[in-house]
């Protein structure tokens, strides 16, 4: 579905939200949607995972290097090499496309429009991610080992840098291994040293924010357990515990929810977004494998301000795809312009691969043309009569067919605050009112900000707090809580008679008086 344009927030993506009873992913650039339908799903029971791109303190964690996969080879299988492994190497050439995709590093030489940059930097880029795989732990496979890395490609007084001395030792033990094979068509693509600090500097300057400490905080490790997605919303569901059996990881119930949460004056980070979606997709395709062939339970996928994302490889040819995994789509736009201006040959194919458009109002001309368009006309009958005076006195009566549109951009522009135009595919159009989102069955768990009912305000930073110990469900599911930390604690000297009331109440005894 593609929603346009006004109002989308309180009569779709919340009516939406509080409805929920499969996994969810919400883009919402404000925080609001997490905000005030946080406390519901959280009732419902939801487990509710964060990327905050605006207040990286109050994120979970997600490192995307988590997310690509090993796959075992047969011989290692049957010889029970368990330290033997293979990576996928789609997935990591998709990670680097996608974070080349939506991070400019600009200069002399790669703004000449020469293709050669590009594609070297890449071939660098995917030898740094192969050897980080393949030689670091789970704990340090993540973009700081990869700008450690980089940091040992300069060459010393014999030309040979630490780099060249790592691969090389991984060549003698694995000759054909894919990060070898590109480290050396690196080597021969930046022969001249201008070359290669080239190529060096620009791949340093993409990865620069995870210098930064709190994007470095926030992608070094990973809670996110996108293998939820799409999973049997029963814990103890049979299905899940075969796939359980089957893949030997206790992944969890389908139950959770996904907010992503962008800056709107600020898409300096919003790669991270794209990167996450694009992984999404991936993690759809492969748990509907697990489950038979389309997920086991229904997720809905709405985002909101979708323009805000980045670009996503492959998006429309996703859109098509994903349908058929009991998977839904909404796309949230403020206009018609947005959605031309991210793909400007092929914005009506991302039309084409919605099966509804909810058209709220827009002030855009452009919208409203579309909109009277899709629409089209409506035949009119007007009656025309006339007499012809003579011996008969006859009269005749004709009908002139007139079209018009059914709705023209004026009257568009001026529909009433709380209607909607909805377009379902092969039925066509429908005026209707929208939905009163107070008639909403769980609307008693909405946060409203303009009503005294804080106590449903959704605060992931409490949560995180909450999750920082693991021990912390397990205790208070048995109802013991761990006691807040007095900060500036002051020490004071006790008198007898207050003693005496100490011990009389049973705070404290007899046996905590002795030294």
């Amino acid at each position: 579905m593609v929603v346009l344009v006004l109002g989308k927030s309180r009569y779709y993506f919340k009516p939406n939200i509080l409805s929920a009873n499969g996994s969810i992913i919400v883009t919402d650039p404000k925080g609001e949607l997490l905000r005030d339908c946080g406390y519901s799903l959280k009732n419902k029971g939801y487990t509710i995972k964060v990327l905050n791109l605006d207040e990286k303190s109050n994120s979970n964690h997600y490192n995307p290097l988590m997310y690509i996969k090993e796959i075992k080879n047969f011989d290692d299988v049957l010889h029970k090499d368990i330290n033997s492994h293979a990576i996928q190497e789609d997935d990591v050439m998709t990670l680097i496309n996608t974070l080349m995709l939506n991070t400019k590093v600009e200069t002399i030489d790669n703004t000449s429009g020469d293709p050669f940059w590009n594609k070297a930097e890449m071939i660098y880029l995917q030898a740094l991610f192969y050897y980080t795989l393949r030689h670091y732990d789970k704990r340090h496979q993540n973009f700081t080992t990869i700008l450690k890395l980089i940091r040992l490609s300069s060459p010393d007084n014999t030309g040979v840098s630490a780099l060249d001395r790592l691969f090389d030792e991984w060549a003698k033990n694995e000759p054909d291994a894919i990060g070898v094979k590109q480290y050396k068509h690196f080597k021969v693509a930046a022969s001249a040293p201008k070359m290669m600090s080239t190529i060096i500097m620009v791949a340093t300057a993409r990865l620069a924010a995870f210098n930064i400490k709190e994007i470095a905080n926030l992608t070094d490790t990973d809670d996110m357990e996108l293998s939820r997605i799409g999973m049997p919303m029963d814990d103890n569901s049979h299905l899940l515990k075969e796939i359980r059996n089957k893949t030997g990881k206790n992944i969890g119930n389908g139950k959770i929810a996904y907010f992503i949460i962008t800056k709107p004056s600020d898409s300096t980070f919003n790669f991270l977004a794209s990167i996450f979606y694009t992984q999404i997709f991936a993690m759809i395709d492969e748990n509907a494998k697990l489950c038979g062939g389309s997920l086991a339970s229904t997720l809905e996928i709405y985002m909101d301000e979708w323009s805000q994302l980045g670009e996503i490889p492959r998006f429309v040819e996703e859109l098509a795809y994903l349908r058929g995994l009991n998977v839904g789509i909404t796309v949230g736009l403020q206009s018609l312009s947005q959605l031309k201006q991210k793909y400007k040959e092929n914005w009506e194919s991302v039309l084409d691969c919605c099966d509804s458009i909810l058209f709220l109002g827009s002030n855009s001309k452009e919208t409203l043309e579309y909109i009277t368009t899709l629409l089209g006309k409506k035949t009119w009958y007007k009656k025309a009569t006339g007499r012809t005076i003579g011996k008969e006195k006859s009269s005749n009566t004709n009908w002139d067919v007139i079209g018009r549109e059914l709705a023209t951009i004026d009257e568009l522009s001026k529909m009433p605050k709380g209607n909607c135009v909805l377009f379902i595919s092969t039925v066509g159009a429908f005026y209707s009112k929208l939905y009163n989102l107070k008639e909403h069955p769980n609307y008693l768990e909405l946060y409203e900000p303009w009503s005294n009912n804080s106590k449903k305000l959704y605060n992931h930073k409490l949560e995180l707090k909450y999750l920082e110990n693991s021990n912390y469900k397990l205790l208070s599911d048995s109802g013991l809580y761990f006691a807040e930390p007095i900060d500036n604690l002051k020490i004071e000297e006790v008198d007898k008679n207050e003693l005496k009331e100490l011990l009389q109440s049973g705070v404290i005894h007899f046996e905590d008086l002795k030294i």
